[in-house]
């Protein structure tokens, strides 16, 4: 585990979702008590959606990069140190950047009882102001209409695919879900929308009548350098760099983030944690892998693990170390699958256990991150 904290850690150090109160009243205070205005973040790409808001965004940046743009980008979670949710020109935050502005912003983040994200969303916002980039790509942290970084006005709305996520905030009616995140479109015409079902597709025209709406399906060539369900988001980030650039990207493939289909020897890192990125994710598969897995509590583990056992081998499933959200083994009782709650000792089972199948570590990001550290230490 890194040990080194910054001074904004310490104080919200696991505290990202607690003390929830949707709104925007609290974070729009804040940033116009640091006199904020968002024309300083250049063209704001602003995305939502259940499943590949990360990956989207870093492919568009580093389009944007290649290409030789100033780029500010804004993501949510981080896989080892909070600074790098905030990155200016491909570069994260450094502590001593982020321990400076926090103590500017300290008062104004307690003074408004600032949440985690929206603390965050401050900082983020100010630190990219004061860069002046020509492009902000702004990731939301959950949901959309009650997001802090849905004080942005003036932008290029994108939604990535929508499933069920996060049911006990955004609620269990697919529509409604999609309704929340829709919010972030505001007054603004144009829309990218990546790869959804059809019937998603068609809810999303008739809600947003009137608009320019551009669809993002099938992946081309490129795209399927990269596995399931990233070139879907790899075209989407394609074509939302031709709308802004006025030209098709020709320069070098963009690389995935961390722990997207991420492959150490035979083990493979990936983030999924809802169930239609589950289902795409084993479309990479040849033949079934061993899978080690963990979620947070609030998620309905015998739907996922349901799947897992129709696309998977052999399962464990463990804990998340350090997270109060972690599902607790000892309440899950589930034939056929192996409970371990350590998740180190459940990689060293597999590893015991040798044979030639690929085993897929996923879920939970907190979960995937842990393990990833594991990994580059031992292979």
């Amino acid at each position: 585990m890194v040990e080194n904290r910054t001074s904004f850690e310490e104080i919200f150090h696991n505290n990202e979702f607690k003390h929830l109160n949707l709104s925007l009243s609290r974070i729009s205070k804040a940033l116009k008590e640091i006199n904020f205005n968002e024309r300083d973040l250049g063209k704001i790409i602003h995305i939502a959606g259940t499943n590949g808001k990360g990956s989207t965004a870093k492919f568009l940046a580093d389009m944007l990069l290649n290409e030789q743009y100033n780029v500010a980008l804004y993501t949510s979670p981080h896989i080892d140190r909070i600074n790098e949710r905030i990155a200016y020109n491909g570069e994260c935050i450094s502590d001593d950047e982020m321990d400076g502005l926090f103590s500017k912003l300290k008062s104004v983040v307690v003074n408004n009882k600032l949440s985690y994200f929206e603390a965050l969303t401050l900082l983020a916002f100010k630190y990219f102001s004061n860069k002046q980039p020509q492009y902000s790509i702004i990731e939301t942290g959950l949901g959309g209409r009650f997001d802090a970084t849905n004080v942005l006005e003036t932008k290029l709305p994108v939604i990535t695919s929508i499933s069920f996520d996060h049911n006990d905030i955004l609620g269990k009616n697919i529509f409604r879900i999609a309704d929340e995140k829709l919010a972030i479109v505001k007054d603004n015409r144009y829309i990218f929308v990546g790869y959804n079902k059809s019937f998603m597709k068609q809810y999303i025209e008739t809600q947003l009548s009137g608009r320019s709406i551009f669809f993002t399906d099938e992946p081309d060539d490129d795209g399927l350098h990269y596995p399931y369900p990233y070139c879907y988001n790899y075209m989407l980030a394609k074509e939302m760099f031709y709308y802004l650039i006025g030209e098709k990207y020709d320069g070098d493939l963009p690389f995935l983030p961390p722990c997207r289909f991420e492959i150490y020897d035979r083990f493979i890192i990936d983030g999924t944690h809802t169930v239609n990125g589950l289902i795409e994710l084993f479309k990479n598969f040849t033949e079934k892998p061993d899978v080690i897995f963990s979620l947070t509590k609030e998620r309905d583990v015998f739907t996922f693990i349901n799947i897992l056992k129709k696309y998977g081998n052999r399962i464990i499933l463990t804990e998340i170390p350090e997270n109060d959200r972690s599902i607790k083994i000892s309440s899950v009782d589930i034939e056929d699958v192996k409970l371990i709650k350590d998740p180190i000792s459940a990689i060293k089972y597999m590893i015991n256990n040798h044979d030639s199948k690929p085993v897929l570590i996923t879920g939970s990001f907190y979960l995937c991150a842990y393990l990833r550290r594991y990994l580059t230490k031992i292979l």
